[in-house]
Order: C-alpha cells, then structure tokens, then sequence
C-alpha cells in the first residue's frame, strides 16, 4: 500500500495530481487543507475546505488527491440526542454537531473516485456509536446540508462511501442518527448526485425531508444500499429524476411520498421488505398535512410518478398510489394499488411479474376502502377515503425455468381485496399464467362490485 504522502501533492494546484482530474477555475483543492498530521483521517481537510469555500463564495471543492481509498473519522458530538420528537429534542437531533461533513451554503464536490470508509472518532469503529450523556447513542452519518437561507445547488460526484454497518437489514437495528447524504428542513432549489455509491449506514441512506423541501432532485447513475431502514428517500414536495439509481439491501428500498412530479428511469430496487411510491400533494402543500396521501385541489397538474424501464427484485410488496404510469418489471415482488395507504386512481402501468426464487400469491393486489367516508387521519376535515377508479393494468404473469422446474408460479395474476371500488372504470388485463385470473379475498364490503378482468391469451393452472 502506497504511503499517503507517496500520493499527496500538498500545496494545491488547478488540476490535481494522482488521477484528481482537471478542476473547474476557482474551485478549492483538497490538498491545501490536508497535512501529515491528518495521518489516514480525510475529514478535517475536506471540512475545512468546504468553510473555505463558504466563507469566500466560492461554488466548488475538487478532491485533487485523485482516486484513493481514504478514511474520514467522526467528529466528537457534544449536542445531545434524543427521539421523543419534542420541539428541542428534533432540533438537537438534526444539529450538524457530530457530522463529518457539513454544507451550509450552495457546493459542488467532486471527490474524483474517492473511496471513503468513515470510522470512529478515535479512528477505530463507528459501531455502536458514540454513547452521550443521556444514553442515547450517535453514529453521525457522512454528510449533512443545512441551512435556512435556501440553496441554489447541492452536487456531489464520483465517490464511493462506506458507513461500515453490517446487516442484518432489520428495522430493530436501525439508528435514525446515521444517514449517509442529509438535508433536513432546509429550502434547496436543486440537488445533483452523479455516479455516488452509499452503504451501510443504520438510517435513510439517501434523505430529504422535512418542512422546507427541495424543488428537484436529479439523482444519475447512483447506488445505495444496505440501511435497517431506508435506502433512498427522496420525501419531500419535490420534482425526482432518477436514472440508473439502484438501491435495496435494506428494510425499504424506496420510500418516496411526497413528491409531486417522479420519473424512475432504468432503476434497479431490490432486496427489501417494500417500496413506497404514493404521489405527493401539490406545490402549496402545508407540511402539517400527510405527505403520503395527495391533496391537490385540482389547479395546475396533478402529483406524479411515472416508471420506464424500472426493474424490483426480492422487494416484498411495492405500493403505489394515484397518477402513477409507466412499465415495471416485478421479480420474486407483488404489486399493491391500496386505499389505507394512499389515493388510488388514475393509474395506467404495464407490469411484468415473475417468480423466480419462489411463488408469488398475487401479481397484482386491488383493495378499495369497506365503506364511504371513511376520514383520512390528519388530513383537512371532510377529506375522505374514496373507491378505487381509472385504473389500467396490463399483467403479464411468468416463471423462470428454474422456478417452473420447483414448482413456482403464481396463485393468482390479479387479487381484489374485497372493498369498494369503481369496477367499470377498471380496465384489468392478464396474460401468461396463473393458477387462477382473478379471486376475491378478505371482507367483501356491501358495496363490492367485482371488476371485469380480461384475458390476452391467459393460460389458467
């Protein structure tokens, strides 16, 4: 292994050295912030590089070092910690203290193929984190956007990070204080990840969230993966366009409810308990109001999420709600269009379900509320529940050959689950094979009609 001083060019420079790559003028270079007394810990001279930066309006950080593998160690956190979601306890809980990274104003970085593996503030492991005064325990995360004066821009690319959590990706070891990339109450006009890979942090891996929002989420050729939590939350009222993201090893690969415009384009979700896609509300939401079940008033267009290409693998169930179209493939994943979670109508997709690994109960789940009226729970008064209607789906059910050879497929290609629903404005369509078309299960509500499902050369057994 080559020295780190082997590898440093100390001094700065416009272009870098070891691989850096060419910088953009008047961009701040690692290297003039990094001494040998940082030894293998990185953190103190990108942060400083970042203050540079922000203390001189300058708009972007270049790692000159190039494409090594370093380490970036947790600063020690003095803030305290808590989760009862008091007024105080959220405010500390979201305070940079603690943090290896922190943006406070508008930043590009490019870290030039930088594997970064974050440890301890002793250098040693992040896990199980720093024990504070008041029991709780502070892992810290890798980088946190705050501020409140709003952002034009946010960009990071070309690196690789490892928040060294190891699975399994069970939600009882989750730790809400470990997010890989945050921005928490903080007003961002637009975000931008190009060629990023996150793992193995014990909260959201990708995360945005609370009452200010960002107005667009670019997020390209990007991988997260491996939270007992959530691997990309993109959850604010916000336009996302995802290309080539992949994200899965987790608890939820993708919980996206609040956006109000989504496009999913060659993604890849996989290995999960479930995936959230519900829409958003609409451009004046107010934050006191579920994010997950859109209240748009009708004026301009509609809350959105539209997948081409987009792939689920081993992801459990997927749930999906109103304005939602496009083409998806289900692999070893069952598709869920349901009332509790969310508005359900509007939705025209083309879905491929495959067994593979093991049979599949339903390719495609339709449940309706039991009765009229029901309210939804923080929602203005008078909003209710309403029957599922518009919806077009064209199921395609298979199995591999491998999973034909055991005795995998599918029991049924479309389940409806008893409740209310629009039935003659449900265009169901099935081909491939399934044990059976179509079945009824659950509670059938007085007012349940049941839905004409068509077949396109549907093989029944």
């Amino acid at each position: 292994m080559l020295s780190y001083q082997a590898v440093i060019p100390l001094g700065g420079g416009t272009s870098g050295g070891a691989g850096g790559g060419t910088a953009p003028d008047g961009a701040v270079m690692i290297s003039q912030f990094y001494s040998a007394s940082h030894g293998a810990n990185y953190q103190p001279a990108f942060q400083a590089a970042i203050d540079h930066a922000e203390a001189n309006s300058l708009a972007a950080v270049h790692n000159d070092l190039g494409a090594i593998s370093m380490e970036m160690w947790r600063p020690v956190r003095t803030t305290p910690f808590g989760l009862t979601n008091t007024a105080q306890e959220r405010q500390d809980l979201y305070a940079p203290d603690g943090v290896p990274l922190v943006i406070r104003k508008p930043l590009s970085i490019d870290f030039a193929g930088a594997t970064i593996t974050l440890k301890g503030s002793d250098g040693g492991s992040r896990w199980p984190g720093q024990l504070l005064a008041n029991g709780e325990r502070w892992v810290g995360g890798w980088i946190y956007v705050i501020g409140y004066e709003g952002f034009e821009r946010i960009a990071l690319k070309n690196v690789t990070v490892d928040g060294m959590m190891e699975g399994p990706w069970t939600q009882e070891r989750r730790n809400l204080s470990d997010k890989g990339f945050r921005v928490h109450d903080t007003s961002v006009k637009r975000i931008e990840l190009t060629n990023v890979e996150l793992r193995n942090f014990g909260g959201e891996i990708y995360y945005t969230g609370g009452g200010n929002g960002v107005e667009e989420q670019i997020i390209t050729d990007c991988h997260f993966h491996g939270s007992p939590q959530c691997a990309f939350n993109p959850g604010t009222v916000s336009v996302v366009k995802a290309t080539r993201v992949r994200a899965g090893r987790s608890y939820q690969a993708v919980e996206a409810i609040g956006g109000i415009s989504n496009d999913y384009v060659d993604c890849e979700f996989y290995e999960s308990g479930s995936c959230s896609f519900l829409g958003g509300p609409k451009p004046n939401f107010q934050s006191n109001y579920p994010y997950w079940y859109p209240l748009w008033d009708g004026v301009g267009a509609p809350p959105r999420i539209d997948f081409r290409g987009t792939v689920f693998r081993e992801c459990g169930n997927i749930w999906i709600g109103a304005w939602t179209t496009g083409e998806v493939e289900m692999r070893d994943t069952e598709l869920h269009v349901f009332w509790r979670l969310a508005r359900v109508h509007d939705i025209k997709l083309k879905v491929r379900s495959i067994a593979d690994k093991g049979s599949i109960h339903t390719g495609v789940s339709i449940g309706g509320p039991q009765q009229l009226g029901i309210p939804v729970e923080g929602a203005p008064a008078g909003t209710v529940y309403e029957p599922v209607r518009n919806i077009d789906i064209d199921l395609h059910c298979e199995a591999t050959a491998d999973a034909q050879a055991k005795g995998f497929g599918h029991k049924m290609a479309f389940g409806l689950v008893g409740g209310i629903v629009d039935a003659s404005s449900l265009r169901l369509v099935a081909s491939g094979r399934a044990k059976s078309i179509a079945s009824v299960y659950g509670i059938r509500a007085d007012q349940f009609e049941m839905p004409q499902v068509l077949s396109n050369g549907f093989v029944e057994g």
